[in-house]
C-alpha cells in the first residue's frame, strides 16, 4: 500500500509559470502570424484586379460633373467600387464619407441602377461623396473587379499601391493612404 501513495511535490520543487516576456513574446508571434495569413488572404482576394498603373477613369458622375482620374495626381487618393445592394457597403458608408472629406475619393456604383435610383440612395444614407454610375459594369471589369467593396488606394503619381476587398476601417484606410504618400 505504501507503494501506492505519492508524496506531493515539495515546495522547491514545484515548476515555474512562464513569464510575462515569455507569455508577451508568444502573444506578439501569434499576432504576427495572424496579420501574415490576414495579408496573404487579401493578396490572394485581389489577385485578379489592376495592380500598378490604374486604367483612365474619364466619365461624367451622377452630378453631371466630368471626371477625370488624373485630377488626383500629385496627393494619394481613393477609387473606391461599391454597390446600393451590398450590406457590406451600407456599413461602410460612414467611412468612406468622412474619408471624402479629407482625400481626394472617386466613388464607383457597380451595377445600382440608374442614376437617379443612385441619388435617392445617397439621399437616403445622407452622404455626398462623388460617384460615377457604372450600371455596365466596363469601369469593374477594366479594374478587374468582381466583388464589393473594393477599394484602391493612389499613391501621389497616381499608381495603386494597395487594393482591399471588403469592409476597410477608417483608420485601414488612413493608414493605406500614409503608407502611400510616403
Amino acid at each position: 500500500m505504501a507503494d501506492d501513495y505519492v508524496n506531493p511535490p515539495a515546495e522547491g520543487d514545484k515548476k515555474p509559470r512562464p513569464g510575462y516576456l515569455k507569455r508577451a513574446r508568444s502573444i506578439g508571434v501569434q499576432l504576427i502570424v495572424l496579420m501574415a495569413m490576414i495579408w496573404g488572404v487579401d493578396l490572394w482576394m485581389t489577385r485578379n484586379t489592376v495592380h500598378a498603373t490604374p486604367p483612365p477613369i474619364n466619365r461624367l458622375t451622377i452630378a453631371g460633373e466630368q471626371f477625370s482620374i488624373d485630377r488626383f495626381k500629385g496627393q494619394a487618393s481613393l477609387i473606391h467600387f461599391w454597390g446600393t445592394w451590398c450590406p457590406i457597403c451600407n456599413i461602410e458608408q460612414g467611412t468612406i464619407e468622412t474619408m471624402g472629406k479629407n482625400y481626394p475619393l472617386v466613388t464607383v456604383a457597380m451595377q445600382s441602377g440608374s442614376d437617379d435610383e443612385i441619388k435617392a440612395y445617397l439621399a437616403e444614407k445622407e452622404v455626398s461623396y462623388r460617384v460615377i454610375n457604372d450600371n455596365s459594369g466596363t469601369i469593374s471589369e477594366q479594374y478587374g473587379v468582381k466583388t464589393v467593396p473594393t477599394t484602391f488606394v493612389l499613391d501621389s503619381e497616381g499608381n495603386i499601391k494597395f487594393v482591399t476587398q471588403g469592409y476597410s476601417s477608417e483608420l485601414g484606410l488612413r493608414f493605406k493612404l500614409w503608407l502611400a504618400s510616403l
